[in-house]
């Protein structure tokens, strides 16, 4: 196949994978689960859920190829621009990383996961399993003198927030600034 169709049809030259969850919750497995993952794996799992929600994930099982640095077998969590981790072995080392009991959270509503396998395994290994869910923002939590969502008062809720006023006090059309009654 010429290299320009690899690149339009990732999935049949390098056995890539792109899988897109939108479910407000979830389970990711690597290939094989739970017996042994194969060799040269590129999988993506890529998550988004709706705005005003953040994605948190953990791993309830966890067994990859360990290598300096997680150069060889890996899997990486990156949300927005920023890399949360990269993670391989069993357990963590001096210079390597495994998730052990830690929760990975998003900084926006999107998480991508991406696991990848090389040629080859030194031994067998099973490889992951993690779940995933949506957490919601608590915007309020934000409202520090500095940065003020609300005037007066900031009311979360699933997905959002919205802002009130004292008595004496209308809310402004922009939902956020109280201006005094009569004024």
């Amino acid at each position: 196949m010429r290299p320009w169709l690899c690149l339009f049809f990732v999935t049949l030259c390098s056995g890539a994978d792109i899988i897109r969850l939108t479910e407000m919750h979830g389970r990711i497995v690597s290939p094989g689960f739970p017996e042994f993952y194969p060799n040269e794996m590129k999988n993506t799992w890529n998550i988004t859920v709706p705005k005003g929600y953040i994605i948190k994930i953990y791993f309830t099982y966890f067994d990859l190829e360990l290598s300096y640095m997680c150069e060889y077998d890996y899997v990486k969590i990156s949300s927005g621009s920023r890399k949360l981790a990269t993670l391989c072995g069993r357990e963590s080392t001096d210079t390597e990383e495994a998730p052990g009991t830690k929760i990975f959270y998003s900084v926006d509503n999107t998480l991508t996961l991406m696991f990848r396998s090389d040629y080859s395994n030194e031994k067998k290994v099973i490889g992951f399993e993690a779940f995933y869910a949506a957490k919601d923002i608590n915007e309020c939590d934000k409202n520090t003198e500095e940065e003020q969502i609300c005037d007066h008062h900031c009311h979360n809720h699933l997905g959002g927030f919205y802002c009130s006023c004292r008595v004496g006090y209308s809310l402004h059309q922009d939902k956020r600034t109280c201006t005094a009654q009569g004024s």
